[in-house]
Order: structure tokens, then sequence, then C-alpha cells
């Protein structure tokens, strides 16, 4: 065990065990802890707080790891501090190593601009075999104790206790795509998600909820923002106030769960209910706006019966529909968007590339064989475990001449809101699905969506086939990158979206074309439906 310090100071008294102690009255700065524990009696800032091992070359000759751990006692500030997990491999994948810090804030302490964040490691260890470990950091704010400005960051994890108290959080996880193999030489594309996490049994304030971030509230949460890909999970007995969710957020609500105000909501967002059960199948919602058009009811009637009335205010321009699914009930607005799986090819002037290959500038072909450019390109991926049952999102599948003779070339997959051209007509493929030559994917390992976007609404060829490039009909916020969008755009005026194509969802129309597909469908083939290429 070692402990270094980049400014010595008078302030500090080390015990037997190593531990190092911030005396009260002094000010401490710029230590570095790796593997002990710092007391903060006084005020330490700028401390880096990091687990510590040492291994040698060797299966067996390394000095097991240990915790790095600041604990701010009563009276005690800590001050710009970063709790640092690491993990550490052997060459060749011997031996692995994890070495986990940790902060605690106990009654009458208080720290200020926390960085807690966990280590996400992938790293190849040996011929065909790929080391994956998530290790989480850890803050835990005891009764009494106070913390603001915290970032929890990539598998980390953050506790408020009952009777603690946070303020200015900001929660983010990643993601990465990697190529893995494992023993058996089998390969394949892997979406990780490296979560970062709070769960509020006191009181948190102004918490920032991002990508990857997940927030568990059993107390209290005041003015939370949960942006593309964040999540917040309120148990019964949670008070939540001033909750905004924009689009591709996320917020579940358990029964019992007191809002104190009005939920704001964006086109695209998502809201569960985990307590709603339909009777006789039928379960509706419907958003009553106010005269103003921003504020309203949100009504939740299951059968005949009003189950939630909940006061709401965002974007109603988009319509509301309730899905059953089996991970939970959920209430979604305009959840999903019209998106290519990797892997599909598209026509360019040069030949057919994979539209993952495509940047922006490159040029493609139209069903009508002009030769456009690339505007944008958006990109998203979804953890599974949060899209279980969700027809609106689980990919489908269309097999090689399902819409016509030799259409599409190959197997095409998109996701479900996506359009393809057919009689005239754009069909999301969702409507599409007949069982037999056209299916949705069920279980799906991992589900990463790409849409094309050109100047304005057309048909691009996607094995050879009609389909649709992207449309912003409010749905951009949906991919990861569009922020992206708007550094490169920033003076582009919104403009009204305007298809290519009439769009068909229903009617006679649909029917033929359902009678026309499903009189020419092969067999089935339930393999497709565990998704591996999804």
């Amino acid at each position: 065990m070692s402990s270094t310090s980049s400014q010595a100071s008078s302030g500090t008294e080390t015990g037997a065990d190593g531990s190092i102690t911030v005396i009260a009255g002094a000010t401490v700065s710029g230590l570095t802890i790796n593997g002990v524990t710092q007391y903060v009696l006084g005020s330490a800032v700028d401390t880096v707080v990091h687990g510590y091992e040492n291994f040698q070359y060797g299966p067996y000759s390394y000095v097991p790891p240990t915790t790095g751990t600041q604990i701010v006692q009563s009276g005690g500030v800590a001050d710009h501090t970063q709790i640092l997990s690491d993990l550490y491999y052997q060459e060749g994948g011997i031996t692995a190593l994890e070495a986990p810090a940790s902060q605690i804030v106990q009654n009458g302490g208080s720290a200020f601009d926390t960085t807690v964040q966990g280590a996400a490691v992938n790293a190849y260890v040996g011929v065909g075999r790929y080391y994956d470990e998530e290790l989480e950091a850890y803050q835990t704010v005891e009764s009494g104790g106070y913390v603001s400005g915290v970032q929890v960051r990539n598998d980390a994890l953050s506790t408020i206790a009952a009777g603690g108290s946070a303020t200015d959080t900001v929660i983010q996880g990643s993601s990465a795509t990697f190529f893995l193999g494992d023993d058996s030489n089998s390969w394949h594309y892997e979406t990780l998600h490296f979560r970062a996490e709070q769960d509020v049994e006191g009181t948190s304030e102004d918490v920032s909820v991002q990508s990857d971030g997940l927030l568990v509230v059993d107390g209290t949460v005041r003015n939370a923002t949960v942006s593309n890909g964040g999540m917040v999970i309120a148990h019964s007995g949670a008070i939540l106030s001033d909750i905004s969710v924009s689009s591709g957020g996320i917020l579940q609500l358990d029964s019992g769960v007191s809002l104190e105000s009005p939920i704001t909501v964006q086109t695209s967002a998502a809201l569960i209910f985990t307590d709603i059960s339909a009777t006789g199948g039928t379960v509706s919602a419907t958003v009553i706006p106010d005269e103003d058009g921003v504020t309203g009811r949100l009504e939740v009637f299951s059968g005949t019966t009003m189950v939630k009335d909940i006061a709401v205010q965002g974007d109603f321009t988009s319509p509301l529909y309730f899905t059953q699914a089996a991970a939970g009930n959920y209430l979604e607005m305009g959840f999903g968007t019209p998106c290519y799986c990797p892997g599909t090819l598209i026509a360019t002037p040069q030949g057919e590339r994979p539209v993952e290959d495509l940047e922006i500038g490159d040029s493609v072909l139209t069903a009508s064989g002009q030769v456009r450019p690339v505007h944008w390109i958006g990109r998203r991926a979804y953890d599974p475990l949060f899209t279980y049952g969700n027809r609106d999102i689980l990919p489908i599948l269309i097999r090689a001449g399902a819409l016509a003779e030799g259409l599409p070339r190959r197997d095409l997959m998109i996701s479900p809101l996506h359009a393809m051209f057919i009689d005239g007509f754009l069909v999301p493929a969702l409507h599409l699905v007949n069982g037999t030559s056209i299916i949705q994917i069920e279980r799906p390992e991992t589900i990463r969506y790409i849409h094309v976007e050109l100047e304005s609404h057309d048909l691009l060829l996607a094995e050879g086939a009609p389909s649709e490039s992207f449309l912003d009909d409010g749905s951009r916020g949906m991919f990861h990158n569009a922020e992206e969008y708007r550094t490169l755009y920033p003076d582009l005026p919104d403009r009204a979206p305007r298809y290519c194509a009439p769009r068909l969802e229903g009617g006679a129309e649909l029917e033929a074309i359902h009678r026309r597909l499903c009189s020419s469908a092969p067999a089935r083939d339930d393999r497709d439906l565990t998704g591996a290429a999804a």
C-alpha cells in the first residue's frame, strides 16, 4: 500500500495502517491516495483517490488489490476530489485485478465538485479471446452528509442515503461497439453499455440524467432533466417535482409515486407505468390540452376505468399510443425512429456500400436514378433490457424477395417505423409483418440503427428495394449524435416535414398490399426470431 503527495503538507497524520488523516483546521492540497483510507476532518483540495494493486508477471506473484477510500467526517470538507477505480490485467490474460475506489461523506461532512468514475475495460488478452469488465467506483452520502457538483460517470454508483442530500449532479455513462471473440473463434459485434447511476433515498436536487445514465428514486428528487438515452426509475413512495423528459429519455413510475408538478415531455420521450394491467386487452391514453396548448392532463384508461391522471406540459403534436410489453407497460410519445441496421447495402454511383460505411458528403443513388449527397447520418443503439417486447423498437426482418420478385435482393433488417416504398406508398415495416416472409425479431442481442438524411426526403435503394431516407419530423433527438447536426448546420432554419410520397398505415390499400405479400411468402423460419444479427 502506498500514498503520494504532489504537495507536502504538515496538516496530515499517518496511521499505522497507512491511513492519512487531514487534521481539523488544516488544508491539504494535491494528494494522490493509492489503496489506503484518507480521513478528512479539515479541508482536502484536489485529491485523487485510486484503488491500489501491484503485480508481477506470473500467475501467482501479485499483491491482492486494496480499496482507496476518502472518508469526509463531521466538519470536514473535500473539494475537487476524483474517485477513480482501476482494473489491470496481466499480459496474456493470466490475471485480472480490480482496484476499486470510494468516497464516504458522513454526518456533518460535505464534498464539492467530486468526480466518481469507474473503469470500463475491453481488452484483448489472448488469441480469439477478449476480457470484458465493468468496475464501479462508489460514493455514499450518509444521513447528515452533503455533496454538490457530483459527476457520476462510467459504471460509477452514487448513493444518497436517507437524510443525505445532493445538488447539481450529472449522471452520464458511455457505450461503445466492439468486435468480440471467444475461445470457439465465434466473432460478433456487440455494443457494451457502461452505465452510471445515482440511487436516492434522501434528497437530490438539480440532476441531469444523460446518455446511459440511470437515476433510481426512493426519496425526493427536485428539478431533474432526462436527456436522450437517460432513464429515471421512481419507486413507490418517491417524490418527484419539476421533471423534464427530452426526446429519447425514459421515465418509469411505480404505483405510489408522488408528482408535485407537471411532467415536461417532448416528442419521442417515453413514460413507463409498471402498475397498469389491461382489461379486455384495451388500454388507451389521451392528452387533454389546456387552452394555452402547452399544459394539459394525461389520462390513461384500462378498459373504461381511468387509472392515471397526470399533469403534463410540452409537445403534444405527435399521437400517443400504448403498448403492453413483456417487460412492462409503456406509454410512449412517438417512441422509435426509422432506421437501417448495420450491414444494409445502399446503392451509390460507385456500387453498393454498407450503410455504416457512408459518410456525410458521400453520393448515393436514389430510386429515380438521381445522384444526391448525404446531408447527415444518425446513429442510435438500444439496450435490449429496455426494449424486450416493444414492437416499436425491435427490428423487422424482410426476407429476400418478400416485397417483389428479387426485392430485396438479400435479407433486409430495418426498424419498425422505417418505411418501404410499395405500390406508390410509404409503408412502415411494422405494418408489413406477416409472420412468414416479414417478421419481427423478438430477442435481439443488440440493437443498432443508422439512418441517412439527404437535403430533402427521398427514396434510397436498400438491398435494391426503394426505401425512405431520414426525415426530421421531430425525431432527430432520438439519435445519440443529434447534437452533431446542430453543430454542422447551426444556421439552417427548421423546415416543416414533407414526405416524398403518401404514408400508408391502414385502410384498404394496406390490406391489398398485405394480401399480395402473403400470397408469395415463403415458409417461416423461427431461427430468425433470435435476432443475433440485429
